[in-house]
């Protein structure tokens, strides 16, 4: 990865909880930021100075979801500008996407991401949403709903009935 030249702004790319967060009501914390941008090094140590500064772990903003089956670069085009600083843009990932990232990744047993799903799809649900749709979704970003867990299909059909 490169450093910013001088007057270049680095974009940062929020998913997850912490993007949940910036947009619902309905979650007050993460233990992280997932979040990936399009420079290095410089924002890597940016991040790692908040970091030393704040008591944080290094890793409180990483980009290690981009090892999980729910990572697509498609968040770089489905992502809205969220606050624009002098030198970083931040975005979250689109609420459509950021559904079918929480079920391409489901995990049942983790009970916030179960959570988050369910609060997404009940939005969903009072605009008449169906099954198909969301699959179409997912099909959509990831290119098939073959990412999808048969214990995710499961989830999302119980929870538009």
């Amino acid at each position: 990865m490169r450093k910013a030249p001088y007057g270049y702004k680095v974009n940062m790319y929020i998913v997850g909880g912490a993007s949940i967060i910036a947009r619902y009501d309905y979650r007050e914390s993460t233990v992280d930021v997932d979040a990936i941008w399009d420079v290095g090094s410089e924002m890597r140590e940016s991040i790692n100075r908040v970091a030393e500064n704040n008591g944080l772990p290094n890793d409180w903003c990483n980009c290690n979801f981009k090892r999980t089956k729910s990572y697509t670069s498609k968040i770089l085009t489905n992502s809205t500008l969220y606050k624009d600083f002098d030198r970083l843009r931040v975005w979250l990932v689109n609420p459509d996407l950021l559904l079918c990232m929480k079920l391409v990744a489901f995990r049942s047993a983790k009970i916030v991401d179960r959570q988050d799903a369910a609060n997404m799809l009940i939005r969903l649900k009072s605009n008449n949403v169906l099954y198909s749709d969301i699959l179409n979704l997912v099909s959509y970003y990831y290119g098939s709903t073959d990412v999808l867990s048969q214990e995710a299909k499961n989830f999302i059909r119980e929870m538009l009935r």
